[in-house]
């Protein structure tokens, strides 16, 4: 393998091996990796008076291991590859002998990361006893006016590690003919912050697509001015935040919209739609106005789902004006909070803050409002204006089964249910099937 730069310490002994280029321009090109730092190795590139500093190499553009290090620093940053085979930057601490982090810094007015495939891979050993040293990734600064992230897939987390991305403008991209993610932290205490001044984007495009995907004892949190979550199918599965297993997700800004287009079911049955779908986790949007969409599904849409003991809340305060739609040629539901999978979870709830509520769904059947299992959905506060609007062939504004509970606060409620073909609407519907529980009764 051919490196640009290459260095290498000796982690048994605590000794680093340092190698440093702080021109006015720099310009590393690799037939291989362009920058690698292992056992201790410790790489700096560039000062406070570089202009540009450029990365590439053909199978990957900077790659850390066992406590190896690098700091980049120019006026413009740019690091690319041009094989999809490999993450464009890699930080692997996972050994239990690294002895100290591995950690990439790259600081500049205007950073770009654009990779042939994923763009950035980050991991570590991990136990509670002993504790193992992290890997982490920090991409800017107060001073950097863009970070633009570019590849098939965005960045991973897994174990013990974390990515900070801090810019007045910050934008992931990732596009692919396969199923792709923008942003995952998978399993113990990985977490990734992307927080922008302005404007944050992750537009996500696959055969099945995750904007955001949360899984394990890991979290991600999402910040700026202006926020916007994209994902779109060409084919299968497609989720805006998909939370699970313990994980949490936290989107906040002044503004924050999460959507999805497209999107059909598993092969197992898996709900094919959802822009918010949490399943034993958190998932949390504080914002001032908060707007979430499911559009053009094929089948089960859901903007928002809460299932099997998980927690969701939308907007800021009493303030926030909160817009939630799905539309589906099959099922388009706005709401859902459920217990759907086998054992005993516990309850789960959606709770939506605002002066002014919108709840729309328009499919073959159509749910605004669906609670189910010992679940609650709560939406309004002492002065809120609600609308509930459903239109299709089987429509219901708000309905209530098993034990469910929905519950809508505030000084003006409408809830409209139209049927396409004069088939059943119902504004309200609600139903206890257990016929023994005379202490939880429809």
């Amino acid at each position: 393998v051919s490196y640009g730069l290459q260095a290498t310490g000796d982690a048994s002994s605590s000794k680093e091996g340092k190698i440093s280029l702080t021109t006015a321009k720099v310009e590393i090109h690799a037939t291989g990796t362009g920058i690698y730092a292992n056992n201790w190795g410790s790489v700096i590139v560039g000062n406070t008076d570089t202009q540009e500093v450029s990365i590439s190499g053909a199978s990957q553009g900077v790659k850390l291991s066992k406590g190896g290090c690098a700091e980049i620093t120019g006026e413009q940053v740019n690091i690319s590859n041009d094989i999809k085979g490999k993450p464009l930057i890699e930080i692997d601490n996972s050994v239990r002998t690294a002895k100290r982090p591995a950690q990439l810094i790259v600081k500049g007015k205007q950073i770009e990361l654009a990779s042939a495939g994923q763009v950035i891979d980050v991991k570590a050993k991990y136990s509670t006893s002993p504790s193992y040293p992290k890997a982490s990734v920090v991409l800017g600064n107060d001073s950097t006016e863009s970070l633009n992230i570019k590849g098939t897939s965005g960045i991973k987390l897994s174990n013990n590690s974390e990515v900070t991305g801090k810019a007045k403008d910050i934008a992931l991209t990732a596009k692919s003919v396969y199923s792709t993610v923008g942003v995952e932290a998978t399993n113990d205490k990985a977490k990734v912050q992307l927080i922008a001044k302005d404007h944050l984007r992750v537009d996500v495009t696959g055969n099945g697509a995750k904007s955001v995907h949360t899984t394990g004892d890991s979290e991600v949190n999402l910040s700026g001015n202006d926020v916007k979550i994209q994902a779109t199918s060409t084919g299968g599965l497609v989720y805006g935040v998909y939370s699970e297993t313990k994980s949490k997700a936290t989107i906040s800004g002044n503004t924050v919209e999460i959507s999805t287009t497209g999107g059909k079911n598993g092969n197992k049955g898996e709900i094919g739609s959802a822009a918010l779908y949490a399943n034993n986790s958190n998932i949390e949007v504080d914002a001032n106005k908060v707007v979430v969409n499911t559009t053009n599904a094929k089948e089960h849409a859901f903007a928002v789902y809460s299932n099997w003991g998980s927690d969701i809340k939308l907007g800021k305060d009493a303030n926030s004006e909160v817009q939630i739609s799905s539309s589906s040629e099959g099922t388009a539901t706005g709401v859902a909070v459920a217990s759907a999978g086998s054992g005993t979870p516990a309850d789960g709830k959606v709770t939506i803050h605002g002066a002014k509520i919108n709840v729309s769904a328009e499919g073959k059947k159509a749910r605004g409002l669906y609670a189910q299992d010992n679940n609650k959905i709560s939406a309004g506060n002492t002065g809120s204006d609600i609308q509930i609007s459903v239109k299709g062939e089987d429509a219901i504004g708000v309905l209530a089964l098993v034990h469910g509970s929905v519950d809508l606060n505030g000084k003006n409620a409408v809830i409209k249910a139209e049927s396409r073909s004069n088939l059943a609407s119902e504004g309200i519907h609600v139903q206890n099937t257990d016929l023994m529980d005379t202490a939880h009764r429809a």
